[in-house]
């Protein structure tokens, strides 16, 4: 006789059909099974409406940063003058003077300060069309363009090169520096993008059309060093403190590279030949001061000063109103040459200034 519904061996201790128990077991198994998909499709949701299309993010970092630009206007005093399209303030124009400049630039407002620093006026520029990027013009006012162009020179990096059309002026990967009359102007930017880079040249080029000088502040003494051997855009006018002595200021010097040796020479005018003699009689006391022994060389320019600072020599001589010679050289006999080109090169301009008036 045939049973109905489950036999003796499907069912378990409890007395219960074994089929019922594992219905039990795949119906909890799918249960878990849907919950995790219906999970995983609620976290995708999520994620895909909170992320932005880079694009999208791009497009209204752009549109923000275009709302946020003031319109182009001219701004007061220095940093009077029109400025590209592209460049909108970011805030107001910030003015330091003698006493505050330090916070500006700290640890080079000496150089500025021993010069002849009257005034820094600055304003940040955003560029609109380069997410993040700024200018920023620097427009230092110095008591003379003498003033202006030794720390134009003193600051000069050596990875600059020459600008087009404007010859009192270099440019570096990312600016611009220049001196015009009594003005030393540094305009840097954040990035160096060929966008931004013409921005610099332009806003350059702005500013001295709308601040024209007639005394370029060039120093009219740099003809005084002798081209041969002279390295190009090397003179720099130190405008106090020259050598570390204190008594010797306004000095030219230049950097000469003669038969693969690099030499240093100077030149001062004073106000007479004899303050002139002075001064290097001073100077010759200052570096046997510091351990400097003299030299007697008879082969040497006449009247020439020469010393040994610890295998280093020094050269000073006097060619009327100016105090000339050559700096740490290494090579004694090269340096004996270029103090004799040198007193010949004073020598000729002097008497053809004379002749002249």
């Amino acid at each position: 006789m045939t049973r109905n519904g489950p036999t003796a061996d499907t069912t378990d201790l409890t007395g219960r059909p074994v089929f019922e128990n594992r219905r039990a077991g795949l119906e909890t198994w799918l249960s878990f099974v849907i919950l995790a998909v219906l999970a995983g499709m609620l976290g995708i949701i999520l994620r895909v409406q909170g992320t932005f299309n880079p694009a999208v993010e791009l497009a209204i970092g752009l549109q923000l940063q275009t709302s946020d630009l003031q319109p182009p206007a001219a701004v007061s005093g220095a940093l009077d003058m029109a400025t590209p399209a592209e460049l909108g303030p970011m805030g107001p124009a910030e003015s330091f003077l003698p006493e505050n400049l330090s916070d500006k630039i700290d640890g080079k407002a000496e150089l500025y300060l021993k010069a002849g620093f009257i005034r820094l006026d600055t304003q940040r520029f955003r560029v609109a069309s380069v997410p993040g990027a700024w200018i920023e013009l620097s427009v230092y006012d110095m008591a003379s363009p003498e003033a202006a162009f030794s720390v134009y020179s003193m600051q000069r990096r050596e990875t600059g090169y020459a600008l087009d059309g404007l010859p009192q002026s270099y440019a570096t990967e990312n600016a611009v520096f220049l001196h015009q009359g009594h003005v030393y102007l540094e305009i840097v930017a954040s990035t160096a993008s060929e966008t931004v880079i013409g921005l610099i040249d332009r806003l350059a080029r702005q500013y001295i059309e709308a601040h024209p000088v007639t005394d370029s502040g060039e120093p009219a003494d740099k003809e005084l060093f002798p081209e041969t051997g002279l390295e190009s855009n090397s003179i720099q006018l130190i405008s106090a403190n020259a050598f570390g002595n204190d008594a010797l200021n306004d000095v030219l010097v230049a950097t000469y590279r003669i038969s693969g040796t690099e030499l240093t020479g100077f030149v001062t005018r004073r106000s007479s030949p004899e303050e002139a003699a002075r001064m290097k009689m001073d100077y010759g006391n200052f570096l046997t001061r510091f351990g400097a022994v003299p030299l007697d060389r008879p082969e040497a320019l006449h009247g020439a000063a020469v010393y040994d600072l610890m295998g280093f020599f020094e050269i000073i001589f006097v060619t009327d109103h100016y105090m000339a010679g050559i700096h740490e050289a290494e090579d004694l006999s090269i340096a004996e040459q270029l103090a004799l080109d040198m007193h010949q090169q004073i020598r000729q301009v002097v008497d053809e200034r004379r002749s002249s008036r």
